[in-house]
């Protein structure tokens, strides 16, 4: 971080030096790192170590990454997908989280030393060499969303109040993602557990009885799921609310 807004500076908005050095590398630090840049004036490092350290608008993340078809970015310490990146056939470059206009940087051994200081600092963390070490998310995370049927939870209560709706039924589906992978679901007046699996934001959570579903939790605490490999609907949004809150005594202990 201390260096990146320097180097950003300096980088001329081209397109080169990938991962893996497919233009050779040389002896220097840094050479597998890769730096993208917006029109802003936002920046990220994408560094050989699998660590990445962004400097952006709202402040500086970092965090984990993976390279394949796109580019998703994590945090360790929440297991939030905190960006993704992808470029497409006319070589434009754009995120979901961090908007378009992204281009990959040019960067000189000189500048590429310089840059490589923001990755070494990142095997400093506490959380490093934590990540892919737990079954599920770093903590438990809890979310809630209207319970099916009703825009708001405020629409199941009156529901309740005229008599539609069951009173003992729960007006907010509630989700639990313990450390350990284990999941617990409240849906209605059903109670369901299950076990999940995360990779860079992405939530794989599988009920015992309930239907499987995806989610993409975000660094804003919301997650967006879809029915396992389903990947065209819309996506029933969860806000994330603190354990606590959670009914029928669902906890992670």
């Amino acid at each position: 971080m201390r260096t990146l807004l320097a180097v950003a500076a300096l980088v001329p908005a081209a397109l080169t030096l990938l991962p893996g050095c497919p233009l050779g590398c040389g002896g220097w630090e840094g050479r597998g790192d890769t730096m993208f840049r917006s029109e802003g004036g936002e920046a990220v490092m994408l560094c050989a170590n699998g660590g990445f350290a962004a400097t952006l608008s709202t402040g500086n993340v970092e965090g984990v990454f993976e390279w394949s078809d796109e580019i998703t970015a994590s945090s360790p310490e929440t297991g939030a997908r905190v960006f993704s990146m992808k470029t497409d056939v006319n070589g434009a470059t754009s995120s979901p989280e961090l908007g378009a206009g992204w281009t990959q940087a040019t960067l000189d051994q000189v500048e590429l030393d310089h840059a490589h200081v923001q990755c070494a600092d990142l095997e400093t963390r506490a959380w490093w060499g934590t990540t892919g070490t737990l079954a599920g998310l770093p903590k438990a995370t809890a979310w809630k969303k209207p319970a099916a049927g009703f825009a708001t939870a405020d629409a199941c209560f009156e529901a309740q109040a005229r008599g539609e709706y069951p009173e003992a039924a729960l007006c907010e589906d509630e989700l639990l993602a313990c450390p350990d992978g284990r999941m617990k679901l409240s849906e209605g007046q059903t109670f369901d557990t299950g076990t999940y699996s995360t990779h860079f934001g992405t939530l794989y959570l599988r009920p015992s009885f309930s239907f499987a579903f995806d989610g993409v939790f975000s660094s804003d605490g919301s997650l967006a799921a879809r029915p396992a490999g389903d990947t065209s609907s819309t996506a029933q949004m969860w806000r994330q609310v603190p354990v606590a809150e959670m009914s029928n005594g669902a906890t992670c202990l």
